[in-house]
């Protein structure tokens, strides 16, 4: 019997063990084309059981932080996810000409990205953001 019973939890850690399994997502959009931008920073957010979105905070650490327009993240599987991509730009000044782009701009947002389970052969998600 005890042999059972520690054949079910060892059954049940490896279940849950297997639920948590995560992948690359690999995400990718266009730069921008404001010649002040100096990176981008990705945020994200988990979308809720049963939900069809939810929306990242910016005011917290971004999930990745690039200058180029790809990042890699590690999701879990089964979840789905809200993504926002930052441009990131010096800040404004009293000085700052009017003709130049300075601060952040508006969040490109998807709020709902599925992450599928990894099948064999595939390595990432590509998920594109317009």
């Amino acid at each position: 019997m005890r042999f059972l019973r520690s054949l079910l939890l060892l059954f049940a850690g490896a279940t849950a063990f297997a639920q948590a399994a995560t992948r690359p997502v690999v995400i990718t959009w266009t730069a921008s084309t404001s010649t002040s931008v100096t990176g981008y920073s990705v945020f994200t957010c988990t979308v809720a059981s049963g939900g069809t979105s939810c929306t990242p905070s910016l005011t917290g650490t971004p999930a990745a932080s690039v200058s180029g327009t790809t990042a890699t993240l590690t999701e879990t599987t089964g979840l789905a996810y809200g993504i926002s991509v930052v441009a990131v730009a010096p800040p404004c000044g009293p000085t700052t000409p009017p003709t130049t782009a300075c601060g952040n701009s508006a969040p490109a947002t998807l709020s709902y990205v599925p992450v599928p389970p990894q099948v064999a052969g595939a390595s990432n998600v590509v998920v594109v953001v317009p």
